[in-house]
Order: C-alpha cells, then sequence, then structure tokens
C-alpha cells in the first residue's frame, strides 16, 4: 500500500472536504492514510469460519481497497 503515500501537496479532494486539517505527514489525504492503515483482520477472519476456505487474503482486501481508491482518484482527475 506504500503507492498511496505520496509526498506532495494535499490531493483537491481534501481541499473540497473543506475540514482544515492537513493530513498526516507522507500523505496527500486521510482516505489515503486511511487506506494504508485499513485493518484487514476481522475480514480475514470473517472468511476463516466461513464454509468457504480459500477466500480472500488480507493482501487481496488489501489491493481491492487500494484499486477503488485509485479508480476515484482517476475519476476525480486526481493523480
Amino acid at each position: 500500500m506504500d503507492n498511496l503515500k505520496k509526498l506532495v501537496s494535499p490531493a483537491p479532494f481534501v481541499e473540497w472536504a473543506n475540514h482544515g486539517l492537513t493530513p498526516p505527514e507522507g500523505y496527500d489525504s486521510f482516505l489515503a492514510y486511511a487506506i494504508a492503515c485499513m485493518d484487514t483482520r476481522a475480514l480475514e477472519l470473517q472468511g476463516l469460519f466461513a464454509d468457504n476456505n480459500d477466500g480472500p487474503s488480507r493482501e487481496d482486501y488489501s489491493k481491492a481497497v487500494a484499486a477503488e481508491y485509485a479508480a476515484l482518484c482517476k475519476k476525480a482527475g486526481v493523480s
């Protein structure tokens, strides 16, 4: 998830949110920070107790969230 870390000015949608807070150092938005810090343990544990033993891994969940974030940024015109 390191690809979400950007040492640049805040993403435009941070300004659109108009909350007045600066994202944590190394992130261009709180959304990027939240995605990078997302806890996927509960999702994995949920799959472990299901009948489907070959469910998604924690890495699979992280990749899915990163892909959704990238698609959102692309649609918003943020690189």
